[in-house]
């Protein structure tokens, strides 16, 4: 019996029919992908302006030239000098309207040299007992001020402070043992 690639038994036949199908099947998945990216250009490009696909090709070629040579325009008056000249003139005059008033490098350090205070009292240890709002003359009182104790209250913080070394110690081996399990 005979098929339409030849006769029915016949291996040749066969192997042309897969290859017909499979060129087949690229052909229109190549369409399919072709027609995917005209619907987005027309979706994106086309209709945001207001035409179709199915308008002429000569005046929407026409109408893209113009805008290109609408934003070459508006591109070299923006690298002008002039163009520079005024936008500066007008970020001072907005300045001056707003009372903006800039400073220079050496005022902007000392205006942050004034705030070093602040920076002091959050890295040193403050007594929890005592709230006390920072100020750039007064130093903070700090939780181990070893000046105004009496000599057996040093001793009990030396002891503190040996017994807290220790259980430092102590948990820094343990963890070491820990790392090496």
């Amino acid at each position: 019996m005979e098929n339409c690639y030849g006769t029915e038994g016949s291996r040749a036949s066969l192997s042309v029919a897969g290859r017909k199908e499979y060129f087949d099947h690229y052909k229109i998945e190549y369409f399919r992908e072709y027609l995917s990216k005209i619907r987005k250009a027309e979706k994106s490009v086309l209709a945001s302006n207001g035409f179709t696909i199915d308008d002429n090709i000569q005046e929407v070629i026409d109408f893209y030239k113009k805008d290109l040579e609408k934003a070459q325009e508006v591109f070299q008056e923006i690298q002008s000098t002039e163009h520079k000249k005024e936008v500066i003139e007008e970020i001072a005059e907005r300045k001056k309207a707003m009372n903006v008033k800039g400073k220079s490098i050496a005022d902007r350090v000392s205006e942050f040299e004034g705030l070093n205070y602040l920076l002091d009292y959050k890295f040193t240890e403050v007594d929890p007992s005592i709230c006390e709002i920072p100020d750039r003359k007064k130093k903070p009182s700090y939780a181990f001020n070893h000046q105004s104790k009496s000599e057996g209250d040093q001793a009990s913080d030396d002891k503190d402070f040996k017994f807290k070394l220790q259980l430092k110690l102590k948990t820094a081996k343990a963890k070491l043992l820990l790392l090496d399990l």
